[in-house]
């Protein structure tokens, strides 16, 4: 008997290394996804961690595989949290990731993780399973946690002062004031893969196709209501504001809303604009990383000199109404970058000290998930908006918009010697029609619009001056940080 459970055990342990050695482990993004070996259930499942929200705010996750084979029945797997209420509560309320459990339908071949969504916000995405036929598997999760006064009223408290209040009962699995549900889900799309390329041609990734239900238009609240961040979709302004205005002309209030205004305190105490940044998660702002920096003295920011105000439209009006302004949790800049040198890796952010609650003026851009050849978007023409200097050398009291052509970069290294020394493998440049970013511009976002989504492909990096004047020659191009380049990077900082 002794000898059959050896064997039992060893032919147990030999038949999860050949699993492993058998299929593809490999995640698009190992910091938020990963596949693990359940000895408990004698199966692989995924294992996702991610930074949720506070206390009476909601999470809402979107989990989307790819498996190249067909499914045995009706069952698509599973998505749900991992650990106890009363575990991932506290979890919560210290501001820790909460870690979530995929169920696969099937073990041999294993699904593939295309696309992780928290509140319409993409956290990671990867390529699909190749196989001769192909099955799109979805998942939701919505998790919220409230705490409870006693008398069955709600407490939705950002501090937490209110923790005190929150008395679990004996029963782990009941505790007071906790709500946690699975949405249903969906039964399996099965789908034909689309017919093969020509050799020559290089596959093309798609960008994210959000679910219908989720692209429903939602009622324009007033300017003071807050909008729950399970409602806001990436990359898409309230319905309701002006069209685009081309030519340097001004925007209107909530036109480009994941723009933000950031501030540094200068020798006399107050504070000065001297960048824009983009808002691309709840707690994230993006922008380059030579923002982060003194111009003058090349001295690095703290964390205590910077503001970040969102939802601003006059830069000189701090008596705005609808605007929040936010403290600085962490000032980051990619590891790569040199400021005594800085043609390269320029790019950084601002991780916030609290959530940010979206409204109509305030709501995120996408993060570019599409293909990284700078040569499928050559020819585009891009969107740039910021407050930065006008031609009579003025700074913009509100914010600016232009388009800017992008351009091939053998094209932009022949316009002027200067290039080769701004420009990287990691960069690409746009403009020299006249018209573009210049000072205060740097940070801000270079968007493309797909379908009704705005994606952010690059950021103001570097402009050339005219050497009479000291101004921004925009018959030139500008020096854009690549954005796609990056993605990873910045994906470890969203979670």
């Amino acid at each position: 008997m002794l000898r059959k459970d050896f064997l039992l055990i060893i032919f147990s342990i030999i038949s999860a290394f050949s699993l492993v050695f058998a299929q593809d482990l490999s995640s698009p993004c190992p910091k938020i996804f990963q596949y693990q070996y359940d000895s408990n259930r004698n199966e692989y499942v995924g294992i996702i961690a991610l930074k949720t929200f506070q206390v009476g705010q909601t999470a809402k996750l979107y989990v989307r595989l790819s498996v190249g084979t067909r499914l045995p029945s009706e069952d698509v797997g599973s998505l749900e949290v991992i650990g106890t209420k009363q575990s991932v509560f506290n979890d919560i309320v210290d501001g820790r990731p909460v870690n979530y459990r995929v169920v696969f339908p099937v073990q041999n071949p294993l699904p593939k993780l295309t696309l992780i969504t928290l509140n319409g916000v993409t956290a990671c995405s990867g390529p699909p399973a190749q196989a001769n036929y192909i099955t799109t598997i979805q998942l939701d999760h919505v998790l919220m946690a409230t705490l409870n006064n006693g008398d069955g009223s709600n407490v939705n408290n950002n501090n937490f002062n209110n923790v005190g209040n929150f008395n679990p009962t004996n029963n782990d699995n009941d505790l007071n004031g906790w709500t946690n549900y699975n949405l249903q889900t969906q039964r399996p799309v099965t789908q034909r893969p689309a017919p093969p390329s020509p050799a020559t041609q290089r596959p093309v990734t798609q960008q994210p196709t959000f679910r219908p239900q989720t692209q429903r238009p939602k009622p324009t609240p007033t300017p003071q209501q807050t909008i729950s961040s399970s409602n806001v979709i990436c990359g898409q302004p309230i319905a309701g504001v002006s069209p685009l205005i081309y030519q340097g002309k001004p925007t209107t209030h909530g036109q480009f809303p994941w723009i933000a205004a950031i501030f540094a305190v200068v020798n006399s105490g107050a504070s000065e604009f001297i960048c824009g940044g983009s808002i691309i998660s709840q707690d994230v702002i993006l922008t380059a990383a030579h923002c982060l920096y003194r111009s003058q003295s090349n001295k690095r920011l703290t964390k205590e000199q910077v503001t970040v105000s969102l939802g601003r439209y006059n830069i000189n009006n701090w008596g705005e109404k609808d605007i929040q302004n936010s403290q600085v949790d962490q000032l980051i800049t990619h590891p790569d970058y040199n400021n005594l040198k800085p043609t390269d890796a320029d790019i950084g952010i601002l991780k916030l000290y609290d959530y940010i609650e979206y409204t109509r003026f305030i709501r995120p851009a996408c993060l570019w998930n599409g293909d990284t050849s700078l040569n499928n978007i050559v020819g585009v023409d891009a969107t740039v908006v910021g407050w930065g200097e006008q031609e009579d050398g003025s700074r913009s009291q509100t914010p600016q918009v232009a388009t800017v052509p992008i351009v091939e970069q053998d094209t932009c290294l022949r316009q002027s010697p200067e290039f080769r020394d701004i420009t990287s493998k990691r960069t690409f440049c746009a403009g020299g029609e006249g018209k573009g970013p210049c000072r205060g511009d740097s940070g801000g976002g270079l968007l493309i619009k797909q379908n009704s989504q705005w994606y952010i492909r690059g950021i103001v990096s570097k402009a050339t001056l005219e050497a009479n004047t000291n101004k921004c020659d925009l018959t030139k191009y500008v020096v854009y940080t690549d954005v796609t380049k990056y993605r990873e990077w910045l994906l470890e900082y969203m979670e």
